[in-house]
């Protein structure tokens, strides 16, 4: 076990530090990384020093504010400055979002907003991630808002139609499918605002819409997919029955 003040030097020099970081800096973030840390016998059991860093302080309750921090911090600078990395396949941050989102439901949203400031053209580790993050918590409005991200984020193809069966079932259910719209309503606010680039969300509901919404037909789909795409900037999230006027 990594000791715990290494740990939270470690911590608090990528927080002190993060306004020195410039875009596509490689090497930033690691060089703000104690490598006394490292118990190298353990070490080995690791895919990279974020997920080593972000494990062992996740031991450490004391040291979770800290952790938060991080995730914030480097969020921000990923929209505002560049993406930041730890290395070749792993944006720095990522184990600490992960962990918060495995521990706690409501911090899937943390961990949501995380992933929409990542590259996700370059291959990355997180989709080995996901299928921890939905098989936790199921099919639920913060699980929702994970899978819009990661389907809307410009990137790689990532194999997600099993978990939009899932939840196409669960949509389904009597009020639910407002809950589509509110999630990828709130979605968009947060990318619209921070500058994030976005797929076509009208491309991503014709394709969608059709096994959820079984019992419209063609045209219909198509007039509330259109709707949602001229609704942006919307006060208020919209619903089915505004859609479909």
């Amino acid at each position: 076990m990594a000791d715990k003040e290494v740990l939270k030097q470690s911590l608090e020099n990528i927080i002190n530090n993060i306004d020195e970081f410039e875009s596509g800096d490689i090497d930033w973030y690691s060089s703000q990384i104690d490598l006394n840390m490292y118990d190298d016998e353990e070490a080995e059991d690791y895919r990279s020093t974020d997920q080593y860093l972000m494990t062992e302080a996740f031991k450490y309750p004391e040291l979770h504010p800290l952790m938060r921090k991080v995730v914030e911090v480097i969020t921000k600078t990923n929209y505002s400055v560049g993406e930041v990395w730890d290395e070749d396949e792993e944006h720095a941050g990522t184990n600490a979002a992960l962990l918060f989102a495995l521990a706690n439901k409501e911090d899937v949203m943390l961990y949501a907003d995380f992933i929409a400031t990542n590259d996700l053209n370059h291959p990355v580790y997180q989709e080995e991630d996901w299928p921890e993050v939905f098989d936790k918590w199921g099919c639920c409005e913060e699980t929702l808002r994970l899978l819009i991200t990661i389907t809307c984020v410009p990137g790689q193809y990532f194999s997600l139609d099993e978990y939009w069966e899932e939840f196409a079932e669960y949509l389904q259910q009597d009020g639910k499918i407002d809950e589509l719209f509110r999630q990828l309503h709130l979605f968009i606010q947060y990318v619209l605002a921070h500058n994030i680039p976005c797929r076509d969300t009208t491309d991503m509901l014709n394709e969608k819409l059709p096994s959820l919404l079984p019992d419209e037909d063609e045209e219909t789909l198509e007039h509330i997919a259109q709707n949602f795409n001229d609704y942006p900037d919307g006060p208020v999230p919209p619903t089915l029955e505004m859609l479909k006027k």
